[in-house]
């Protein structure tokens, strides 16, 4: 039986024999792996076709929901008045409170409780990505998922204009705030679906066959990452710490914000 930190070094072909529930669990020692093999790249296609549509109309609500504070303001909010699934529907739910902003400092409070909320997004993004896909895959996936910001801002302005300007009066109520309403509340609603579309872990995904669930998680073993699944888990405070002491997330922390900012410039 090889063992499991040696599969690297293993050069034929995948094989799996047929088995049921705990025995695949107990075959995982004998399972030999090599890369690019025919299952593997069906599970690949099988995981790309489910997860990656999925966390990209995620982005792209994001990135409406994070623009349309300039949408508003050209849709007539600056006459009136001088942000995974649970994520996702907190800030669809707090986008639509900004349509009860009545002065600019309720508005920079909202956009700032907003500004929390969604910070979790994109780093909870890149983490289940990583739990899927090996180390030399995430770039392209990465890419796919970042090209939502790009649809999202041809889009923001396009549905911005026909809310803002169709709408605008309707029941005394101004054509910004249904810009609010509208797209916060179609944010839930991606939300509600992205809850029984995005998969968790390898190990517990229903839509996998025991076969692939299996597969998924070697493949990770291989390229030495855990999928964050077995081994010792550290608590959150000590997460936190990690982090924060690496100089890598700050340099990353203030790359992303120039990124972002750069893109508010229309």
């Amino acid at each position: 039986m090889a063992d499991i930190k040696n599969m690297t070094d293993i050069k034929k072909d995948f094989v799996i024999e047929h088995l049921e529930g705990a025995q695949i669990q107990d075959a995982a020692q004998g399972i030999r792996y090599v890369e690019g093999s025919e299952e593997e790249k069906r599970l690949l296609r099988k995981i790309d076709y489910r997860l990656i549509p999925t966390v990209w109309i995620m982005y792209v609500m994001s990135y409406l929901d994070r623009a349309n504070i300039g949408n508003a303001k050209t849709g007539g909010m600056g006459k009136d008045l001088l942000y995974l699934p649970i994520i996702m529907a907190m800030w669809g739910a707090v986008s639509m409170c900004l349509a009860a902003c009545t002065s600019y400092g309720s508005l920079s409070i909202v956009r700032l409780i907003l500004g929390f909320v969604e910070a979790g997004f994109s780093p909870g993004v890149l983490f289940l990505l990583s739990c899927w896909y090996r180390k030399n895959e995430l770039a392209r996936r990465w890419a796919l998922f970042y090209t939502g910001s790009a649809v999202s801002g041809a889009l923001g302005g396009i549905l911005a204009g026909a809310i803002t300007g169709n709408l605008d009066g309707k029941g005394g109520i101004a054509g910004w705030k249904y810009l609010f309403l509208i797209e916060g509340a179609a944010t839930i609603l991606t939300a509600i679906g992205a809850w029984f579309l995005l998969p968790d872990y390898p190990s517990n995904t229903k839509w996998l066959t025991p076969e692939e669930r299996m597969l998924a998680e070697i493949r990770l073993r291989a390229d030495g990452v855990d999928a964050a699944q077995s081994g010792e888990q550290k608590g959150h405070w000590d997460s936190f710490k990690n982090a924060t002491s690496d100089w890598r997330t700050w340099v990353m922390t203030f790359m992303y914000m120039m990124n972002t900012g750069a893109q508010t410039i229309q």
